[in-house]
C-alpha cells in the first residue's frame, strides 16, 4: 500500500506542533486516511497517531540519499483535512459562519462540522481568539470552557443557540469527565485559564477523568479572589460536587500548585485523604509578592511579553510607551498590537486577564500547619525568562531550588517523587513535550488509584 513514509513534528510556531505523516503510495493505490488512522489506532497509543496524512509522489532526499526532513517541515499542511471523521460540510448559516472563523484561526482551508478544534491544532491562545471572533460575529460571549463542552462546529452552534447560561463561568471545568478511574483535579497558573490543560488531559487517556478549576473573574465581570485560602474553600466545594469523599488526586501548575496545597490541607483537616498531590514546575511559596511596587503600565507590559512569547512573536511594546497613556488607552493600544499580530481578544477579556494575573502574582501565601502529603514534583528542563514577573519569581525562588525537592520535602509524606520533563514552564504542557509529562503523571496516579 505504501512504498515510503516519514513522520515529523510540523511546527507552525512553538505553541502549534502536530505530528504529520508523509506517504508515498504504491503506483495506482489511493490511501484512505480514515482507514489508515483506524489501522494505526489498533497498534499505537493516541499520542503517536499523526494529526495529518499527506500523500506525495516522492519524498524529498538530501544529497546523500537520506529523507530530507527539513524540506518536509517546510511543506504546508493547511490544505489537508485533519479530521479522522467523514467530512460533513456546514449545513446552516451559523455553521457556515463558524467554519469561516475556524479556518481563519486555525489556518486550514476546509473545516467540517464534526472536526475537533484541538485535534486540528487548536490550543489555549487560539481558543481565546476563536471565542473573541465568535463574540464579534454573533454578539454572544461564550465562556472559555465552552470548547470542553463541545469542541466541534456543530456543538458550538448548539451552544450559541442555547438560552441556558447557568454557571457558564463556574470554576469547575470538565476537561475530560469520562472514565472509571478516580478523578484528577488540577489548578492552573497565574493566568487562571484551564484551556491549556487539554493536551495533558487528552494524553492521560480516556479512562482518566480530568477536571480543571478556572479562576473567578475570567468573565470580566467578577472581581478576582486575592487570598489562596479563600480560593481553596471555593474550589473545594466545587470538587466535592464531583467527588464527595476521598482519597483525592490533586495537582497544580505554577501558582496553581500553591492553591492545590491549601486545598489538600483543608481536605485533610476535614478528615479526608489526599492520595497524591502533583506539583508542576514551581517551588514552595517564597513569601514575597511579585510586582508589589509596579504601576498598571508595568503589569500590562509584562502580560504583553508573556503573550508574545506564547504566540512566538516579538511584540513591539515597551513600558515607556504604555506609561504615557491612561489605563484604558493602554489596553486599547495593546489590543490593537495583538490584533495586528493575528491574535484577537476582546478588551474586556484582556482586562480580566491582567487583573487575574496581577492578583495571583501579588498573593502572599504563607502555608500554615500543612499535613504530610504524598507529593510528586515535575520540573521543566528549561527555564524561560520572558517577563519581569518570571525573572522576579526566579530570583525569589533561587535559594529554594538549591535543594532537589524545591522545598516541598517539608510538606511531603516520605520522599518527594521527582521527575524532570522536557520543555520549559509553558511548553511542558504543549506538544510534543506534554506526552512525556502525561506518561509520568499517569504512572504516578495509577500507583495510588486502588489505594
Amino acid at each position: 500500500m505504501v512504498t515510503e513514509n516519514a513522520v515529523i513534528v510540523h511546527e507552525a510556531s512553538k505553541t502549534d506542533k502536530r505530528l504529520v505523516a508523509y506517504l508515498v503510495p504504491h503506483q495506482g493505490q489511493v490511501i484512505e486516511n480514515t482507514a489508515l488512522r483506524d489501522f494505526l489506532k489498533e497498534r499505537l497509543p493516541d499520542y503517536m497517531i499523526p494529526s495529518a496524512f499527506v500523500t506525495l509522489e516522492n519524498l524529498p532526499l538530501t544529497p546523500n540519499g537520506k529523507i530530507d526532513r527539513r524540506a518536509l517541515s517546510q511543506l504546508s499542511v493547511s490544505n489537508y483535512p485533519l479530521s479522522e471523521k467523514t467530512f460533513v460540510a456546514p449545513r446552516t448559516s451559523d455553521e457556515e459562519l463558524l467554519a469561516g472563523i475556524w479556518g481563519s484561526v486555525l489556518n486550514v482551508e476546509r473545516v467540517g462540522v464534526h472536526d475537533n478544534f484541538f485535534e486540528l491544532g487548536g490550543h489555549s491562545l487560539l481558543a481565546v481568539s476563536l471565542l473573541a471572533q465568535i463574540e464579534q460575529q454573533f454578539g454572544k460571549q461564550l465562556p472559555l470552557a465552552a470548547l470542553f463542552q463541545g469542541a466541534t462546529i456543530a456543538e458550538l452552534a448548539l451552544q450559541l443557540n442555547s438560552t441556558d447560561t447557568t454557571n457558564s463561568w463556574a470554576p469547575l471545568v470538565a476537561i475530560q469527565p469520562h472514565g472509571t478511574k478516580r478523578p484528577f483535579f488540577c489548578l492552573p497558573g497565574a493566568g487562571g485559564n484551564v484551556l491549556y490543560y487539554y493536551q495533558l488531559a487528552h494524553h492521560m487517556g480516556i479512562d482518566q477523568p480530568f477536571y480543571g478549576l478556572q479562576a473567578v473573574g475570567l468573565d470580566g465581570e467578577t472581581a478576582p479572589e486575592t487570598r489562596v485560602e479563600d480560593m481553596a474553600i471555593h474550589y473545594l466545594q466545587e470538587i466535592q460536587t464531583i467527588q464527595p469523599q476521598g482519597p483525592y488526586l490533586l495537582g497544580g501548575h505554577s501558582f496553581g500548585a500553591w492553591v492545590a496545597l491549601e486545598i489538600s490541607k483543608q481536605l485533610q483537616l476535614k478528615g479526608e485523604k489526599v492520595a497524591r498531590l502533583a506539583i508542576f514546575d514551581t517551588t514552595v511559596p517564597f513569601n514575597q509578592p511579585i510586582g508589589i511596587d509596579w504601576d498598571e503600565a508595568q503589569w500590562i507590559t509584562d502580560v504583553a511579553h508573556i503573550i508574545g512569547s506564547l504566540l512566538d512573536r516579538e511584540l513591539e511594546v515597551s513600558y515607556a510607551e504604555f506609561q504615557q497613556l491612561e489605563t484604558q488607552a493602554q489596553f486599547s493600544y495593546l489590543h490593537e498590537i495583538l490584533k495586528q499580530n493575528g491574535w484577537l481578544i476582546s478588551i474586556k477579556q484582556l482586562q480580566a486577564l491582567v487583573k487575574i494575573f496581577k492578583a495571583n502574582c501579588q498573593t502572599n501565601y504563607v502555608p500554615q500547619a500543612i499535613p504530610a502529603t504524598p507529593l510528586s514534583l515535575f520540573k521543566a528542563r528549561d527555564i524561560p525568562l520572558v517577563s519581569q514577573a518570571s525573572t522576579q519569581m526566579e530570583s525569589f525562588s533561587q535559594h529554594l531550588k538549591q535543594e532537589a525537592s524545591w522545598g516541598w520535602g517539608q510538606y511531603a509524606e516520605g520522599l518527594v517523587d521527582i521527575h524532570v520533563v522536557p520543555g520549559d514552564h509553558h511548553t511542558m504542557m504543549s506538544q510534543p513535550n506534554v506526552q512525556v509529562l502525561a506518561e509520568k503523571l499517569r504512572a504516578c496516579l495509577d500507583k495510588v488509584q486502588s489505594a
